[in-house]
Formats: C-alpha cells, structure tokens, sequence
C-alpha cells in the first residue's frame, strides 16, 4: 500500500513537472490574487464594488510596474558606461595591487597583461561567440512567444481569481 501511494504521488509530481509551462501563469496568477486580496477586500467593505477595486488594484500595480522599469532601464544604462571606462582602472588597479600580492603569498606568476593582450586578440571571435549565444538563448522563437503569452495571461488570470476569490475559497472549502 505504502508503495502505491509514493508511486502516485512521483507520477503526480512528473505530471506536474511536465505541465508546468502551462500551471506556471495560474500560478503566478494565485499568488497575486492571495496578496492583493486584504486589499479589494477592504475596499469591498468601504462600498466599492469588487470588480473596480480588483481593477483598480491591477491598474495601480501595472503602474508602479512600468514607472519601476522606467525608472531602472537608465540607471542600468548608465552602470553599463560607467563599467566599460572603469573597467581598464580596475585591470590596471588588479595588475598593480592584487597581483602582486597573489604573486607574492602563494609563488604564482600571473600577469594581466598577457591575459589583457589575449582578449584584445581574440575580441573578434569572443564577440561572435557571444553572438552565438545570444542567438541561442534570445532566438529561439517559441521561448520568447511563450514569455510574452505568460506576460500577457499572468495579469487576465490573477485579475479574474482576485474578483472570484471569496467564491473561490468557499467552492474549495465546500469540496474538502
């Protein structure tokens, strides 16, 4: 008996793992629901109907996304510049301070330089390397249709499981 019980419930976690692409937006979408719920419910109790408050909820978090990614897109930009003209300091900083000391402490022979001059060489193949990459991890169609599907769904399931959440939660407790 004790068999038959760990052996279904593996086959329920492998079900689950194989239907995960398609649990992972409900998912999300319950999650939202269960945080934001205190939230419509008060607003319920303040006299607004629970359609508008959820509304309004996912209109403000929407909002606060977009002002978020609006906000950290050019700082992000400006670290990137300010990474690529501090990066020589560091480099020369590292050959000047930690090498020696590295070379001193544990009797290596390191030098960046070589390891500079290395990069500098092989920029090209390194760039298409990278581009390579890119193209494997960005090109794969399906993947960045089934990100922008999960983008667009996330936001239509948390906001219908936020509205029916009362009744959600008694047509469960009913069924246990």
């Amino acid at each position: 008996m004790r068999w038959i019980v760990i052996g279904s419930l593996a086959l329920a976690m492998y079900i689950v793992y194989l239907l995960s692409p398609i649990l992972t937006p409900f998912l999300a979408g319950a999650v939202l629901a269960y945080l934001f719920d205190p939230l419509v419910t008060r607003m319920v109790g303040w006299k607004i109907n629970r359609t508008l408050g959820t509304t309004v909820v996912f209109f403000v978090i929407m909002l606060v996304m977009i002002l978020a990614v609006l906000a950290l897109v050019p700082v992000i930009i400006n670290q990137a510049v300010k990474l690529v003209t501090v990066f020589p300091k560091l480099l020369s900083m590292l050959q000047d301070q930690l090498v020696p000391y590295l070379n001193a402490k544990l009797g290596l022979d390191i030098n960046l330089n070589s390891v500079t001059q290395l990069t500098v060489q092989h920029a090209q193949e390194i760039g298409t390397v990278l581009a390579k990459s890119a193209t494997v991890v960005f090109g794969n169609g399906s993947a960045v249709v089934l990100s922008m599907m999960n983008l667009i769904l996330i936001p239509v399931i948390g906001f219908y499981l936020l509205r029916d959440w009362p009744q959600l939660l008694q047509k469960i407790q009913a069924l246990m």
